[in-house]
């Protein structure tokens, strides 16, 4: 299985999964921390900022060959890969 962390902008309602709550320990947090501090979109986030995404992030279970991400629609998510290939 794959597994995503994924923070959605606004009311978004991609994907169509439900959310759960995501109780992270440090190696995710980490690993969240580290994948928006190297984006460039969130390059002028400050620790504290960065600090408010990674503790709105959520999970999203998925299984091989599940559609995440369809080539030509508007984006509404920020997802960072936890285990598996995408």
């Amino acid at each position: 299985a794959e597994t995503l962390l994924i923070a959605t902008k606004g009311s978004g309602n991609k994907p169509s999964r439900t959310k759960t709550n995501t109780r992270k320990d440090a190696r995710t947090k980490e690993l969240i921390a580290s994948a928006i501090e190297n984006n460039v979109l969130f390059a002028a986030l400050d620790e504290e900022q960065i600090g408010r995404i990674v503790e709105e992030m959520w999970c999203l279970n998925t299984s091989k060959g599940d559609n995440i991400i369809n080539q030509g629609e508007q984006g509404d998510n920020f997802y960072v890969v936890e285990q598996g290939t995408f």
